[in-house]
């Protein structure tokens, strides 16, 4: 992501004939040493799209998928290739969540 960052930021920066930092925000990551910050981090990611379609007043079913989302495209059926890699770490391989 960073990587991606640096390069829009050098092109815009081209364009504009300017120089300096284009994005204020940075890539960062941060390991999951929890179960309980696994739950938490899942809950994020799942619920994000029903809070930001809440904000702008659009009525969602909590059985619909975030039409942008990996999970939108996912077959099923197993005949597709995986979208997202598994996990790596023990505690996303065991969370609760993945059973579900």
């Amino acid at each position: 992501m960073q990587g991606l960052a640096i390069r829009m930021a050098k092109g815009l920066n081209r364009v504009m004939q300017r120089s300096g930092p284009v994005f204020r925000e940075r890539y960062h990551a941060h390991v999951l040493r929890s179960p309980t910050e696994v739950a938490r981090a899942v809950a994020y990611v799942l619920g994000n799209y029903f809070h930001h379609a809440a904000k702008w007043g659009a009525v969602v079913a909590r059985d619909e998928v975030d039409p942008y989302s990996s999970a939108a495209a996912r077959d099923c059926s197993g005949s597709d290739p995986p979208l997202v890699l598994e996990p790596r770490t023990w505690l996303l391989r065991n969370s609760p969540r993945r059973a579900a």
